[in-house]
Protein backbone atom coordinates (compact mmCIF):
# COMPACT_ATOMS: atom_id res chain seq x y z
CA UNK A 1 0.00 0.00 0.00
CA UNK A 2 2.77 2.40 0.68
CA UNK A 3 4.29 1.69 -2.72
CA UNK A 4 1.20 2.47 -4.16
CA UNK A 5 0.58 5.88 -2.69
CA UNK A 6 4.44 6.70 -3.50
CA UNK A 7 3.62 5.79 -7.35
CA UNK A 8 0.14 7.89 -6.93
CA UNK A 9 2.11 10.72 -5.68
CA UNK A 10 4.87 10.73 -8.68
CA UNK A 11 1.46 10.27 -11.22
CA UNK A 12 -0.41 13.42 -9.67
CA UNK A 13 3.30 15.66 -9.15
CA UNK A 14 5.16 15.18 -12.23
CA UNK A 15 2.91 17.51 -14.59
CA UNK A 16 3.27 19.94 -11.86
CA UNK A 17 6.81 19.75 -11.07
CA UNK A 18 7.47 19.68 -15.28
CA UNK A 19 5.48 22.74 -15.42
CA UNK A 20 6.80 24.40 -12.93
CA UNK A 21 10.14 24.20 -13.96
CA UNK A 22 9.08 25.20 -17.45
CA UNK A 23 8.89 21.81 -19.01
CA UNK A 24 6.31 20.49 -21.48
CA UNK A 25 5.66 18.43 -24.09
CA UNK A 26 6.54 21.45 -26.62
CA UNK A 27 9.28 23.35 -24.96
CA UNK A 28 11.49 21.93 -22.62
CA UNK A 29 15.45 23.40 -21.82
CA UNK A 30 14.54 26.69 -22.72
CA UNK A 31 13.95 24.90 -26.49
CA UNK A 32 11.08 23.70 -28.21
CA UNK A 33 11.10 19.95 -28.61
CA UNK A 34 10.40 18.32 -31.96
CA UNK A 35 6.51 18.23 -30.61
CA UNK A 36 7.10 22.22 -30.13
CA UNK A 37 8.19 22.25 -34.08
CA UNK A 38 5.15 19.96 -35.24
CA UNK A 39 2.77 22.37 -33.24
CA UNK A 40 4.50 25.37 -35.01
CA UNK A 41 4.26 23.76 -38.58
CA UNK A 42 0.41 22.60 -37.77
CA UNK A 43 -0.15 26.14 -36.48
CA UNK A 44 1.17 27.78 -39.22
CA UNK A 45 -1.66 27.77 -41.49
CA UNK A 46 -3.63 29.54 -39.18
CA UNK A 47 -1.17 31.70 -38.21
CA UNK A 48 -0.99 33.16 -42.02
CA UNK A 49 -5.02 33.11 -42.00
CA UNK A 50 -5.52 35.06 -39.01
CA UNK A 51 -2.80 37.22 -39.15
CA UNK A 52 -0.28 37.38 -36.24
CA UNK A 53 -2.21 39.46 -33.88
CA UNK A 54 -5.48 37.60 -33.99
CA UNK A 55 -3.42 34.24 -33.55
CA UNK A 56 -1.29 35.45 -30.82
CA UNK A 57 -4.33 36.46 -28.74
CA UNK A 58 -6.00 32.97 -29.80
CA UNK A 59 -3.03 31.31 -28.54
CA UNK A 60 -3.32 33.78 -25.16
CA UNK A 61 0.22 35.17 -26.05
CA UNK A 62 1.99 31.77 -25.29
CA UNK A 63 5.70 31.94 -24.82
CA UNK A 64 5.70 29.06 -27.83
CA UNK A 65 3.05 31.13 -29.92
CA UNK A 66 5.45 33.75 -29.88
CA UNK A 67 8.37 31.61 -30.15
CA UNK A 68 6.45 30.07 -33.52
CA UNK A 69 5.93 33.53 -34.46
CA UNK A 70 9.33 34.61 -34.47
CA UNK A 71 10.61 31.03 -36.30
CA UNK A 72 7.88 32.28 -39.61
CA UNK A 73 9.33 35.22 -39.85
CA UNK A 74 13.17 33.08 -40.13
CA UNK A 75 14.64 32.90 -42.86
CA UNK A 76 15.03 29.15 -41.38
CA UNK A 77 12.02 28.06 -41.71
CA UNK A 78 12.06 28.21 -45.26
CA UNK A 79 14.90 25.51 -44.92
CA UNK A 80 13.67 22.13 -46.24
CA UNK A 81 16.92 19.47 -45.57
CA UNK A 82 17.09 16.70 -43.00
CA UNK A 83 18.09 18.02 -40.45
CA UNK A 84 15.46 20.87 -40.60
CA UNK A 85 13.79 20.38 -37.01
CA UNK A 86 17.07 19.98 -35.11
CA UNK A 87 18.43 23.49 -36.62
CA UNK A 88 14.58 25.42 -35.77
CA UNK A 89 14.80 23.69 -32.44
CA UNK A 90 18.37 25.59 -32.01
CA UNK A 91 16.96 28.78 -33.34
CA UNK A 92 13.78 28.23 -31.24
CA UNK A 93 16.33 28.49 -27.82
CA UNK A 94 17.59 31.53 -29.44
CA UNK A 95 13.99 33.45 -29.29
CA UNK A 96 13.00 31.83 -25.92
CA UNK A 97 16.16 33.87 -24.92
CA UNK A 98 14.81 36.43 -26.21
CA UNK A 99 11.78 36.52 -25.65
CA UNK A 100 13.04 35.85 -21.53
CA UNK A 101 15.00 38.64 -21.78
CA UNK A 102 12.63 41.09 -23.09
CA UNK A 103 9.48 40.04 -20.37
CA UNK A 104 12.45 40.75 -17.73
CA UNK A 105 13.00 44.25 -18.71
CA UNK A 106 9.18 44.88 -19.27
CA UNK A 107 8.75 43.54 -15.62
CA UNK A 108 11.30 46.23 -14.24
CA UNK A 109 9.48 48.86 -16.77
CA UNK A 110 5.74 47.60 -16.14
CA UNK A 111 5.21 47.43 -19.57
CA UNK A 112 3.35 44.78 -21.68
CA UNK A 113 4.09 43.71 -25.19
CA UNK A 114 2.79 40.44 -26.00
CA UNK A 115 4.29 41.14 -29.79
CA UNK A 116 7.03 38.52 -30.21
CA UNK A 117 10.71 40.38 -30.41
CA UNK A 118 11.08 39.21 -33.83
CA UNK A 119 8.25 40.95 -34.81
CA UNK A 120 9.09 44.38 -33.42
CA UNK A 121 12.77 44.90 -35.39
CA UNK A 122 11.99 43.54 -38.77
CA UNK A 123 9.59 44.29 -41.54
CA UNK A 124 7.00 41.66 -42.25
CA UNK A 125 7.30 39.38 -45.45
CA UNK A 126 4.26 40.90 -47.07
CA UNK A 127 5.16 44.21 -46.54
CA UNK A 128 8.15 43.53 -48.52
CA UNK A 129 6.46 41.36 -51.14
CA UNK A 130 3.55 44.44 -51.56
CA UNK A 131 6.03 46.72 -52.90
CA UNK A 132 7.07 44.08 -55.38
CA UNK A 133 3.85 43.85 -56.25
CA UNK A 134 3.07 47.03 -56.47
CA UNK A 135 6.08 47.62 -58.85
CA UNK A 136 4.42 44.95 -61.21
CA UNK A 137 1.02 46.70 -60.97
CA UNK A 138 -1.02 44.28 -59.06
CA UNK A 139 -1.70 46.22 -55.67
CA UNK A 140 -3.05 49.99 -55.88
CA UNK A 141 -1.71 53.09 -53.91
CA UNK A 142 -4.02 52.61 -51.57
CA UNK A 143 -2.86 49.32 -50.64
CA UNK A 144 1.02 50.39 -50.43
CA UNK A 145 -0.26 53.58 -48.37
CA UNK A 146 -2.21 50.88 -45.98
CA UNK A 147 0.93 49.43 -45.51
CA UNK A 148 3.13 52.21 -44.85
CA UNK A 149 0.54 53.07 -42.25
CA UNK A 150 0.81 49.97 -40.95
CA UNK A 151 4.42 50.10 -40.43
CA UNK A 152 4.36 53.46 -38.67
CA UNK A 153 1.66 52.52 -36.51
CA UNK A 154 3.68 49.23 -35.30
CA UNK A 155 6.99 51.16 -34.69
CA UNK A 156 8.43 49.20 -37.14
CA UNK A 157 9.55 52.34 -39.27
CA UNK A 158 9.80 55.93 -37.47
CA UNK A 159 8.80 59.07 -38.94
CA UNK A 160 10.88 61.97 -38.12
CA UNK A 161 8.14 65.50 -37.89
CA UNK A 162 9.34 69.07 -38.38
Amino acid sequence: MKHAAIILCIIVLTPSISTALGATVFFAGNKFTENGIEWCEEENARYHLYGEEKWLEQQKYSIEARICANLYSDALWQYHEADRVQKLIQRSAYYAQLEIEESQKESIEGKIDTSPVNSQKKIPSWVKNIFIWYGDGKVSDDEVINAITYLIEKGIIKVKTG
